[in-house]
């Protein structure tokens, strides 16, 4: 997920940056045991998703997939993680109001933004192929689909257990690159050059643009 903003896009340098942030933010979140779910089922639960997005005879608009999708992802992600990552060091200087301002509008985004991409995936189903575990408590999931023409998808997402469920905290792009590390280096250059009021005004901006769409 990227903001789609005129934003220069992030080097790679800067990403590999956000991304080794991201990892340290994680060491200071003590982990809580998780009894009541697994990386594993929790990944094969949004997994379930993308592949009754590929059975259904035909598509669906994106506001009846909102409705579908909505309560499982917020269930599924931990928005309030991704959303604090994303912030990186000016998170602590936003104030209360203003943190839950951005975990909602990041929320909703992102939500948005799957429910935008679901109707691409008709035809397609997905399965866990690996778990490997990883620094600080997480444990990254692999995953497999293929298109109705044939083609795969890679994808893992890394999980950390929260008050006794296993969430997902970051999605790697073909298995690989980090899309909270990508949109951590966005949402930082439009705070630092356009302002918070601005980022908050951009994500709800382009929340409406995939809402219709």
């Amino acid at each position: 997920m990227t903001l789609g903003t005129t934003t220069p896009l992030p080097r790679p340098r800067q990403v590999f940056l956000a991304l080794l942030c991201l990892l340290a933010l994680l060491v200071f979140i003590p982990p809580r045991a998780a009894q009541a779910s697994s990386p594993r089922g929790t990944v094969e639960r949004l997994n379930a998703l993308f592949t009754d997005a590929g059975t259904q005879a035909t598509p669906v608009d994106t506001t009846q997939r909102l409705a579908q999708l909505t309560p499982d992802l917020r269930d599924i992600f931990d928005f309030w993680l991704m959303a604090k990552a994303a912030a990186g060091s000016v998170w602590p200087r936003l104030g209360r109001t203003r943190q839950d301002a951005l975990v909602e509008a990041f929320a909703e985004f992102t939500i948005a933004t799957y429910a935008a991409r679901f109707n691409a995936l008709h035809g397609a189903n997905f399965e866990v192929v690996g778990i490997e575990q990883g620094r600080h408590d997480t444990f990254l999931v692999r995953t497999e689909g293929r298109r109705g023409n044939g083609e795969k998808i890679h994808q893992a997402y890394l999980t950390r257990a929260f008050e006794g469920r296993w969430l997902v905290v970051d999605v790697l792009l073909d298995g690989k690159f980090s899309q909270l590390a990508a949109t951590r280096a966005e949402v930082l250059a439009v705070i630092r050059n356009q302002g918070f009021k601005s980022l908050l005004r951009l994500l709800r901006q382009k929340t409406q643009e995939l809402r219709g769409s």
